[in-house]
């Protein structure tokens, strides 16, 4: 999540970023920021990037009471709520070079957009970087 700050001592924008490593500590983080607005309101954008770490680390990323596609789900469900009045961008995943993590991380990734696509929000959107990324690291192979 960025937003611009004040301009700082050379005169330009700053933003704030709140790194959160798995979409778990995003649900918490969003549920908080629904609740009592702190960060997010007088932010102009949120950009959600998917990480890896979903796929190569998902014993980090594993929550007890829940699995990765009801956290995605609800995810996305909490951005569409924010973005009524904020611009919300889902940024998709890259991808890691083992040839182990391409599946999941493509299905991860086809999930988010068709959630953000069903959904239909004019400040609700997606940048397909992964899409990207997977061409470049694995069309040649």
């Amino acid at each position: 999540i960025c937003r611009a700050m004040p301009p700082g001592s050379k005169g330009r924008k700053e933003f704030l970023i709140v790194p959160l490593a798995c979409l778990k500590g995003t649900k918490k983080f969003l549920h908080s920021e629904i609740a009592v607005p702190k960060i997010t309101r007088n932010v102009d954008l949120i950009v959600v990037a998917q990480g890896i770490w979903e796929a190569v680390r998902a014993h980090d990323c594993h929550d007890p009471n829940s699995n990765f596609t009801t956290i995605q789900d609800d995810v996305i469900a909490l951005l569409a709520v924010l973005s009524k009045s904020t611009r919300v961008v889902w940024r998709t995943s890259g991808f890691d070079a083992r040839e182990g993590y391409k599946a999941h991380t493509l299905s991860m990734n086809r999930r988010a957009m068709d959630a953000i696509d069903y959904f239909d929000l004019p400040n609700f959107t997606y940048v397909d970087w992964g899409g990207s990324n997977f061409t470049s690291m694995f069309w040649e192979r």
